[in-house]
C-alpha cells in the first residue's frame, strides 16, 4: 500500500515535502503520522485525506486506502 504524502509548514522536516508512505497493511491517519515521528499535538495539526479533512477526533478510526492522498500542515494561528 503506498499512501502519497505532502507536508507544509514546519511539518516538513519529518519527510521530504512529496513523498510517501509504504506499509504492507492499511494504516490510519493516526497512525501514519505517528510512523512520520510527528511530536505536534493533534490539535496543532490539519490533516487532509483525498480534498477532505479528517479531524483530529477521527484521525484514529479514518482508514488510508492505497494511493490516498495524505496532506499534513500546521494550523493557520493569528488574530
Amino acid at each position: 500500500m503506498r499512501i502519497e504524502l505532502k507536508l507544509g509548514g514546519d511539518l516538513k522536516r519529518y519527510a521530504d515535502q512529496s513523498s510517501a508512505i509504504e506499509s504492507d497493511r492499511p494504516l490510519t491517519v493516526a497512525e501514519a503520522m505517528a510512523r512520520l515521528g510527528i511530536q505536534e499535538t493533534p490539535d496543532e495539526i490539519l490533516a487532509i485525506v483525498n480534498d477532505e479533512v479528517v479531524p483530529p477526533g477521527e484521525r484514529g478510526e479514518r482508514n488510508l486506502k492505497d494511493r490516498d492522498k495524505l496532506t499534513l500542515m500546521p494550523q493557520l494561528k493569528g488574530g
